[in-house]
């Protein structure tokens, strides 16, 4: 009889290891979700800030097209950033070509008030 009992305590003892470590595995789930959560909105917010910059270097001058290099080096972003913000916005067109050097690989970048 003492035999089962203090089976029956060290048993209890463990479902109370058990349900504490189920607890933290929760919470800890749930905050792995928040830090989720909470870096895909800092993504967006970045994104949409580096596109609203774009347009605005952009809308200063509508006539004028700006090589991709240049924008990169006015607005400090990257290349892929650049192009991110660029295809991602309505309001800027891309030109692959300019007439006074017809071979050179070089994209355009201008404002355009037509959606």
């Amino acid at each position: 009889m003492l035999i089962r009992e203090s089976m029956q305590s060290d048993y209890d003892s463990d479902m109370g290891q058990e349900s504490f470590l189920d607890m933290i595995a929760a919470l800890s789930s749930i905050a792995t979700a928040g830090v989720a959560l909470r870096a895909y909105i800092g993504f967006l917010f970045d994104r949409k800030k580096k596109r609203a910059k774009l347009l605005a270097f952009l809308h200063s001058e509508k006539s004028k097209a700006y090589a991709i290099i240049e924008v990169m080096a006015f607005l400090k972003m990257t290349e892929s950033e650049v192009m991110d913000a660029a295809f991602c916005s309505k309001f800027i067109t891309c030109h692959s070509s300019d007439p006074r050097y017809p071979t050179l690989p070089v994209i355009y970048l201008q404002f355009s008030d037509r959606v």
